[in-house]
Order: C-alpha cells, then structure tokens, then sequence
C-alpha cells in the first residue's frame, strides 16, 4: 500500500511539472509577428504563475472550441488520472502496471486539446479563403472593414463566424483593431490568418488599396492551401504506417490467442505479462507520436 502511494505521488509530481511548461501565450504570438516595434504592449500588473497558467489553460481550452474553464480542466485531468492509475491497480495489483497507465494518462488530456485545436484550425483555415473574397466583394461594393467583417459573421458557418463575431463584439465594446486582430491571431494561431492581419495592420500605418491586398493576400492563401494538401498527399505512406503499427500488434496478439490460449494466457494473468502490456502500450504511444512528429512539416 505504502509503494501504492508513492507512485500515486509520483504521478501527481509528473503531471503538475508536464502540465506547468509553456510560455506565456501572447509573448508568443506577438514573436510570432513582424516584429516587437510594430505592436506596442502596455505594461500590466504582474501576475503570479498560477494565474499565468491558468491564463495559458484558458487559451489553449478556447482555441480548442472546448467549453470548459482552466479549474474546471484542471480537476477533470487530476480525477482522471488518478481514475487511470486505481482501475488496473484494484484489477490486477500491479504496481508497474497501473503506475504505465497512470503516466500515460497524464499526457492524454492536453494531447486531446491539441488535436481538437488542430481540428478547429484547420476548419477555419479551409473557410478563410471563402471569407477573405466576401470581404474584397464587401470593400469593393463601398462597405467598410467592419461592415464586411459582420457580413463574414453572419453568412459564414462556425468556427470562423463565431471568432469573427467575437471580432465584432470587441469593437463594439471600444477596443483598437491593432488590438482586436491580435487578439484574433491569438486564438487562431493560423499561418494563413497571420498573412491576413499583417497585411490589414501595415495597410492602416501606410495606407492603400485595402481590397487589392487582401485579393493578393487571398491568391497567396491559396496558393499555400494548395501546397499543404499536396504534402497531405506526399505523407500519407508515413500516417498509414503510423496506423499499422499501432493496429498490427493487436490483431497480432488477438489472433494467437485464438489459436493457442494457454500460450498467451501468462501474458495477461501474470504480474510480468500485465507489465509487459503496459510498456507495450507506452512505446506504442511513443512510436505514433514520433511518426506523427516526423511526417508532420510546417512551412
């Protein structure tokens, strides 16, 4: 019972140190700009690091479209991980087993955040060519910015409707573009959508022809939609691999005992077999991880 605690500890210190890394999201979208001259950052009172991490679970939930607050996201990982680590220990008595499942665990939650922040990403992505040429028709018809931003949010669907209308909202209530549009990038994080508020933000400092940028703006997008889905193409053969390797082993495994059960009954009623499956499940987590990493190019 006494090793039982520790590794609970133990997982507990894993997640509180993996969940505490990251830095400061609007740092990071402002390096990410042309520059620290051409955005003019206000001194704010200094906040503690848990409100700072609070503050990066909050952006990293809403860029993810996931209605929950940073306390609430919180609890929910640290139940489930500790859900993780109790059903093998109560099924099998395993330390190692459900100290592997437990440890796992910790790294599922923000993994789910950050596909479900890619998903929406790359929604928004796919619809911004589409709102980019309502705008140039919009301004080209005699409409303003802001008019042809409102006409975005209510004709389009969600995701970009719904941050376009939070682009309207923050207008209203008085704020700046410079810092409505950053505020948008920030959500966002989209290479595509970066093009789009240098081009705005430059053009309000120099002037010009706002409708011809965003019809350069727009031919560009495009243009990097098409080269992205043709990398899509080009690395399919390593995601398939990546799905192989992972379905493979059980079918494997489920076939052999089919044919001989006694052979592969140890693995699963024996404390070294049930350890063995659980560091079979971690690689396998480890292998997808890094085929995904390595078939994944940003440009």
């Amino acid at each position: 019972m006494l090793i039982g605690l520790l590794v609970l500890a133990a997982i507990i210190a894993i997640f509180l140190l993996t969940s505490g890394r990251g830095k400061d999201l609007n740092s990071k979208v402002e390096e990410t700009l042309v520059g620290d001259s051409y955005f003019s950052v206000e001194e704010d009172k200094p906040l503690t690091k848990r409100e700072l991490f609070q503050q990066k679970v909050d952006s990293d939930l809403a860029r993810a479209g996931i209605p929950l607050k940073a306390t609430e996201y919180i609890r929910l990982r640290i139940l489930t991980t500790l859900f993780a680590f109790a059903v093998p220990w109560f099924l099998t008595r395993n330390i190692v087993l459900a100290a592997l499942f437990g440890i796992v665990w910790v790294f599922v939650p923000p993994i789910a955040v950050r596909f479900a922040e890619e998903k929406k990403r790359t929604e928004f992505e796919e619809q911004l060519p589409g709102a980019l040429s309502l705008i140039r028709n919009s301004l080209e018809a005699g409409m303003s910015f802001m008019q042809a931003i409102e006409l975005v949010a209510t004709e389009m669907d969600a995701p970009i409707s719904e941050e376009f209308s939070r682009v309207l909202h923050e207008s209203r209530v008085g704020k700046d573009l410079d810092v409505i549009l950053l505020n948008l990038l920030n959500r966002v994080r989209s290479q595509e959508l970066k093009l789009v508020v240098v081009a705005v933000l430059i053009q309000r400092e120099v002037g010009g022809n706002l409708g011809d940028i965003i019809d350069v703006i727009l031919e560009t997008i495009k243009d990097r939609i098409q080269i992205k889905g043709e990398i899509r193409t080009l690395t399919s053969q390593g995601r398939l691999s990546a799905i192989i390797i992972s379905v493979l082993p059980v079918l494997l495994g489920a076939v052999m005992y089919l044919l001989n059960p006694e052979y592969m009954r140890p693995l699963f009623t024996t404390p070294l077999g049930q350890t063995l499956i659980g560091v079979a499940v971690f690689l396998e987590i480890i292998g997808i991880y890094m085929i995904s990493r390595i078939v994944k190019i940003d440009f």
